[in-house]
């Protein structure tokens, strides 16, 4: 009878086949359960995950890469849908109170036979949100959480980013049985209801327990998790403050720990997602001494371009001061299409028409709904094959060694209309080179003029026809270095649809049915009107000019089969050793070839350990991360 509720996607697989089972909630309604046993003649700890999206489909293979192998797995899943859900669909109510259920559904999991009391949570998006609310209950077996490319907030910016509806992502939550919208566009205005539920859906004080947050770049949650990791670190239980890290990867948000993301691979990362979980719940939940407290708090992989194309890992406790954060890059526009670390003394405009009946179309980027692609494409069509935008370049020529972006990128920008309202939309991309045509999508954003001085309904002001108006978009986190010839470029229009809402332009009320105006819009340049890109980063001029540690390179890191070692400007022969946690040896070795060399790390535990090199008289230590 069971698999009759399986969907028929399913069917023909082999699938797992756990015990079913229905939780009592405190109000006397049951919530559908799978529970996964890899033996049950002893006791585990157990990670539950609590889903809207059917428990059903994990019956075709469990994550944190256990997937079918279930007997090898050190812990028990117990699975639950959500309250109105699916399985749990006769259990439904007005107002669910996820939190509470969850809290009744750990304490339900430590009354039973196979549980040794401790429980971790994991998942995704909606399955990493209900984890902050479960832990704002406080259970005291509630160990731990890994809330995946999810915070715990109900933002007004989350949903009109600079007073802008992004249309996509309420239509998929509404297709995935949210029913958000109609409620959402009652509030297009920053008014007490935002403030309330912002209010009630913020609450670090509570939070008790040591969480472990995963993100990726090309995420539409990515500056929302980058805040409520701060949060966690400023303003969770004393007790738990420093045992927060967070981890972010080159991943859109349904591809966190894959390959390939878009249309870019990224193979340094394959895994590394589950790999780090499964080290955070060894510790907190099998007590592992596995040197899990001795990594940095935020562990973020730079996409390198260029030269090796592939990951730099970063470990810094402060990612807003190190690694050229600290510092910033200004590119100018100019009329012309380009981008230049000059400012030029004339004045340019650069002139286009937006019709929002035939608007740019969204291609890739931080999207959601599922007709659409995710992550970075190629927007290259949208430059060559229409005339409603404009484009500026910068060319990572001779003269220049690379870019740094570490963290937010500012766009700011002198514009005017010929109507009372209208949006800019950005569109951060990089290119390989002159004669390349693919552009890929790193970065977007959106502003609506009439939001320029706040986002309440008092603070709305609509454009005077040909008056110029100083505008700035801060685009979501970036990790990234450009080698020579990688080149970046902004896009810039006036639509991005159905990422975000079509503006009429006519100045009427939002989000009504009304005439639509096609729109003249400018871009001011040089001179008194430095439109310009402002990166959090650094721009490399001649190697000469560079003064490189002396340190020598260790690559990857995480590693899980063989690590390789770059000397730099070292040339004489050395000797290595690795040492785990307690400072026991557990590797050495020496060698007599100057240069790069590697080391077979594959017998190794997943864990922290110490690398010390020695050439000549230096020597270096380094934390290398041992990975599955």
């Amino acid at each position: 009878m069971i698999l009759l509720a399986i969907p028929n996607m399913l069917f023909g697989q082999i699938l797992l086949q756990p015990i079913t089972d229905s939780i009592v909630m405190r109000d006397g309604k049951k919530l559908a359960a799978d529970i996964y046993l890899p033996d049950t003649t002893q006791k585990y700890p157990v990670i539950l995950i609590q889903t809207p999206y059917n428990r059903l489909y994990y019956r075709t293979g469990l994550p944190l890469g256990i997937k079918k192998n279930l007997k090898s797995s050190p812990y028990i899943f117990v699975i639950v849908d959500w309250r109105c859900f699916y399985g749990s669909a006769k259990a439904c109510k007005p107002v669910p109170e996820r939190g509470k259920d969850g809290y009744d559904i750990i304490d339900w999991i430590i009354k039973q036979s196979w549980s040794n009391g401790k429980v971790g949570t994991w998942g995704p998006s909606a399955l990493g949100k209900i984890q902050y609310q479960t832990a704002k209950e406080q259970h005291p077996n509630h160990i731990c959480a890994v809330p995946i490319v999810a915070g715990s907030q109900f933002e007004y910016q989350e949903y009109f980013p600079n007073g802008v509806l992004r249309t996509e992502y309420v239509d998929q939550l509404d297709a995935l049985g949210y029913n958000l919208k109609s409620t959402i566009l009652q509030h297009p205005y920053y008014d007490t209801w935002w403030q309330m539920v912002e209010n009630a859906n913020l609450y670090p004080e509570k939070i008790k327990i040591p969480m472990f947050l995963i993100g990726g770049w090309f995420d539409h949650n990515i500056d929302l998790m980058f805040r409520m990791f701060d949060t966690l670190l400023k303003a969770s239980d004393p007790s738990v403050r420093d045992m927060h890290k967070f981890l972010v990867g080159p991943w859109s948000h349904n591809s966190v720990g894959e390959k390939k993301v878009g249309e870019l691979e990224f193979p340094e990362t394959e895994g590394v997602s589950d790999s780090f979980a499964m080290l955070f719940f060894d510790y907190w939940l099998r007590g592992a001494k596995n040197g899990w407290p001795l990594l940095e708090k935020y562990l973020l992989y730079e996409m390198d371009f260029g030269a090796f194309n592939e990951m730099n890992f970063i470990k810094t406790n402060d990612p807003y001061k190190e690694y050229y954060a600290a510092k910033s890059d200004t590119f100018f526009l100019i009329h012309e299409g380009v981008l230049m670390p000059v400012k030029s003394k004339n004045t340019g405009i650069t002139e286009y028409i937006c019709n929002p009946e035939d608007p740019s179309p969204t291609l890739g980027g931080p999207t959601l709904r599922s007709d659409l692609k995710q992550g970075p494409y190629d927007i290259s069509s949208l430059m060559t094959d229409r005339t409603d935008n404009k484009e500026y370049m910068f060319w990572n020529h001779t003269g220049y060694n690379g870019i740094y972006i570490h963290g937010t990128p500012e766009v700011v920008l002198f514009v005017s209309s010929d109507r009372p309202d209208c949006d800019f939309d950005i569109r951060l991309f990089i290119t390989k080179d002159k004669d390349t045509v693919h552009k890929y999508i790193m970065s977007d954003g959106v502003y609506r003029m009439r939001f320029r001085n706040g986002y309440s309904i008092f603070d709305t002001l609509m454009m005077t026809k040909d008056s110029i108006y100083k505008i700035s978009v801060k685009l979501p986190p970036v990790y990234m270095f450009l080698w020579q010839f990688y080149n970046l470029g902004l896009m810039v229009s006036s639509s991005n649809y159905p990422r975000f809402d079509l503006n009429l332009n006519n100045g009427k009320s939002l989000y009504s049915v009304g005439d639509s105006l096609t729109v003249t819009n400018r871009i001011w340049t040089g001179g008194k009107y430095a439109s310009c890109l402002i990166i959090p980063g650094q721009v490399l001029v001649g190697l000469e000019e560079q003064n490189f540690a002396e340190s020598p390179e260790v690559y990857p890191n995480p590693a899980r089969n063989r690590i390789f070692i770059c000397p730099q400007t070292f040339a004489s022969p050395y000797s290595f050793s690795i040492a785990d946690i307690n400072g026991k040896v557990v590797m050495k070795g020496e060698t007599k070839v100057s240069g790069t060399f590697s080391i077979d790390i594959s017998e190794l535990k997943p864990q922290v350990y110490f690398l010390r090199i020695k050439i000549g008289n230096n020597s270096f230590v380094k934390k290398l991360v041992k990975i599955e």
